[in-house]
């Protein structure tokens, strides 16, 4: 209990205007059940003798972030005589809690007491269908229907594809579903979206159990989609693709067998596959057909051109430019004066900054796909900017820009910053870095870093903006190495919002966003067993990729049409041999 004196020493309440003042006291019950309402009452006694009723309002708060209700903000009459009853708080999170009210005016006029939140012991369990078949590797999900808000995920696979979520709290719940292969996300009964969900009520200690009979439900039944089916690239050997564009085009390269390491560049287009010229791996293509890769070649229509040797380019743009670095024959450390950009069969070497003294290590040669190793060169936009990646004189990896001449390193008083990529409009998605801590997600934009702030974050726990469009869209993602393909949480970042991709309890990892805010990555279906399914999200829809036993490992790329291509894997002789598939996805309209 905290009191005020009219000694002018701490703050009055809004009944002190002639010098009176209160002391303000909360009861509330020791112990609550999660989701069941209570009650609190609130008394406000006079400090004097001539202090009259306390006539203020008071509002309240608490540190549950998962509460479903608080009494609104509440002015006392003279006839409440300092004391009120307030009904329906209902916190949600299990744990030590503080409610506290207080003076709207006078913060220093507040009482707090501490709850403690008990398990409610309600727990859901039914089977997800599609087309009254069970589903295999399902992902139920139970969001609190009063504040939208995921409560709790788990596996349809206890027993029968069945599944049982138990430690609920009371109260009003929605349920939804996710699922491995071509289904549309279910919510009950039989809805297509969380705000059109049944809604049910879950009692302490007690089971909500699927029913056909009244109450019907929670009745969760995917639809398949049979657009969703994959197309295979290649034969039986090594495919690993690299990049598809917006007409479906793929370039990649394969070899006979994981012994034989002949790799054939080839462009795929509608079940046809054809090989190109040259021992190279394309790397990038745009609309027009223009491929690039490392080494540092040029290929349209037939026609193949050496950039410059000794050298690599990753991304050709769809009015033809090119960005690169070249390195020694050992692929070691070189100068800045290295980085170029290439068009209209121009090269021009960049003057990148006295600040960086080197560029940073390539990490391996190829096209980096098959790991995630820094690169010197990282993107190039439709107006010639390079990204590129260096190192200070100090020995700092710092991400920097190449713009009409003009260098810029991407670092302020937030700290040092690599990039992973760029749009037109010069903005770069990454992450910034100080000494001895965890990489944080960021974007640069004409100077200036915005770091992201994710919410839940733990201090040893890292996150990066992987991609970003030309809408300024980015994406965000957390998890421990980026080197390690992290599965941890997904967010689309737009003007300073993020939005979760897909169910809260679903570990992802994303890398690409289209104009139309379409975000492909990888999901963890099965954690014991490592199985990952490429997805796709648009905002409100999450739609699984092919089959649980494709094995995928990554997505690639994806087109601004919604053409998503990854990488997977099956087991040939007892090894792990790459191969390629591809869907279309059209994007919803924005």
């Amino acid at each position: 209990m905290l009191g005020l004196a009219a000694l002018g020493l701490v703050a009055a309440s809004p009944a002190a205007a002639t010098g009176r003042g209160h002391v303000v006291s909360l009861s509330a019950p020791t112990r609550v059940v999660a989701g069941v309402p209570f009650d609190v009452t609130v008394r406000l006694r006079p400090t004097g003798r001539d202090t009259g009723p306390y006539v203020g309002t008071v509002s309240f708060s608490t540190d549950d972030r998962q509460v479903r209700a608080l009494p609104p903000d509440y002015t006392f009459t003279r006839a409440d005589g300092g004391v009120h009853t307030f009904t329906g708080v209902t916190l949600v999170g299990t744990g030590h809690h503080r409610l506290t009210v207080r003076d709207t005016r006078s913060h220093r006029l507040q009482d707090a007491d501490r709850i403690t939140v008990a398990n409610a012991g309600a727990a859901i369990e039914g089977q997800v269908l599609a087309n009254f078949d069970p589903v295999l590797g399902a992902t139920v999900t139970v969001y609190d229907a009063v504040t939208g808000r995921a409560l709790k995920s788990g596996p349809a696979n206890v027993d029968d594809n069945h599944y049982r979520i138990t430690g609920l709290p009371a109260g009003r719940v929605k349920v939804g579903a996710v699922a491995p292969g071509p289904y549309a996300p279910d919510f009950a009964n039989d809805r297509d979206a969380l705000e059109q969900a049944n809604v049910f009520t879950l009692l302490p200690g007690r089971t909500l159990t699927q029913s056909w009979d009244e109450p019907f439900g929670p009745y969760l039944d995917l639809e398949r989609l049979y657009p969703q089916s994959s197309v295979r690239i290649g034969d039986d050997g090594v495919v690993v693709p690299t990049a598809v564009n917006d007409r479906g085009q793929v370039v990649g390269y394969h070899y006979g067998d994981v012994a034989n390491e002949d790799r054939t560049p080839f462009i795929w287009q509608e079940g046809v596959t054809t090989d190109l010229e040259g021992d190279w791996q394309p790397c990038a293509l745009n609309n027009a057909g223009e491929i690039v890769g490392d080494p540092a070649y040029h290929w349209q229509d037939g026609t193949l051109t050496v950039l410059a040797t000794n050298s690599s380019v990753h991304r050709i743009t769809e009015n033809g430019w090119t960005g690169g670095t070249r390195y020694d024959a050992d692929g070691d450390r070189i100068g800045p004066e290295t980085a170029y950009v290439w068009r209209a069969g121009v090269r021009t070497d960049l003057v990148v900054s006295p600040v960086i003294t080197r560029l940073a290590s390539i990490g391996g040669r190829g096209c980096g796909i098959e790991s995630h190793s820094t690169l010197r060169f990282q993107d190039v936009n439709d107006q010639g900017t390079f990204l590129g990646l260096g190192v200070t004189r100090e020995g700092v990896e710092v991400g920097f820009v190449v713009e009409r001449g003009r260098a810029r390193v991407l670092r302020d008083a937030t700290g040092a910053m690599w990039g992973l990529d760029l749009n037109d409009a010069g903005q770069v998605a990454g992450a910034v870095q100080r000494h001895g801590t965890a990489p944080r997600a960021a974007i640069w934009t004409n100077g200036r870093i915005t770091q992201v702030h994710v919410p839940g974050l733990r201090a040893d726990e890292a996150s990066w903006a992987t991609a970003i469009n030309e809408r300024g869209e980015a994406v965000v993602v957390t998890g421990s190495h980026l080197s390690e393909w992290p599965l941890g949480r997904t967010y689309l970042w737009q003007r300073g919002k993020l939005t979760l991709v897909g169910p809260k309890g679903l570990q992802t990892f994303a890398n690409q966003v289209n104009d139309a805010g379409q975000v492909a990555g990888v999901a963890l279906l099965d954690p014991a067993e490592g199985t990952r399914q490429a997805f796709v999200w648009q905002p409100g829809d999450l739609l699984m990729l092919g089959q649980g036993g494709e094995g995928v490992a990554k997505v690639v790329d994806l087109s601004e049409r919604g053409h998503v291509l990854a990488l997977a894997y099956r087991s040939v002789a007892g090894a792990d041999t790459p191969y390629a598939l591809t869907w279309r996805m059209p994007p919803k309209p924005r």
